[in-house]
């Protein structure tokens, strides 16, 4: 059975991107899927790390939007709090759309501009604005939900071909 609705992990600094983030929490909601980040968190006994890193395993893919703050420090690894969750879905295998805020490099702080360094080692989808973002995150998701489902059909052994026919086997 092909999976219907994902989880999302939104993954960013908080009190300047609070607009970005309920840009694409509406993105996500718009297309049938879960949106999760920690203004979704309840009370708990558990650290916020602890509570991030749960959601993140929970969850089907990290968005990572970087704006013009590296965020709060996370005493643990000496990093970001937006750091560390990129770092643990790597390490863990959640896959992480990466979109960062079109800025002035001149101005950014040392350690959002080694952040930003890392980052686009890898590919990244540049944003100016909270429309531009909202319409870059429904595309890559439409994108990455559409592959999600080949690679589920692809492992449910369920063959689609050229459009003439439709090909099941080994379905248990």
């Amino acid at each position: 059975r092909v999976k219907q609705r994902c989880q999302i992990y939104i993954s960013s600094t908080y009190s300047d991107l609070i607009e970005e983030r309920q840009a694409v929490i509406r993105a996500i909601l718009n297309l049938g899927q879960f949106p999760m980040g920690t203004e979704f968190f309840n009370a708990s006994n558990s650290t916020t790390f602890e509570m991030i890193s749960k959601s993140i395993n929970e969850s089907d893919c990290v968005i990572l939007i970087i704006g013009e703050k590296y965020g709060s420090i996370y005493d643990v690894e000496g990093i970001s709090f937006v750091e560390a969750e990129y770092n643990y879905a790597l390490s863990n295998n959640i896959p992480v759309l990466v979109f960062v805020k079109n800025i002035s490099k001149q101005d950014i702080p040392i350690n959002l501009k080694k952040f930003r360094e890392r980052l686009f080692s890898h590919i990244v989808i540049l944003w100016n604005d909270i429309g531009e973002l909202r319409i870059e995150v429904s595309k890559a998701l439409v994108k990455f939900l559409l592959d999600l489902q080949q690679n589920e059909l692809k492992e449910n052994n369920i063959h689609i071909g050229n459009g003439s026919h439709v090909r099941i086997s080994n379905v248990s």
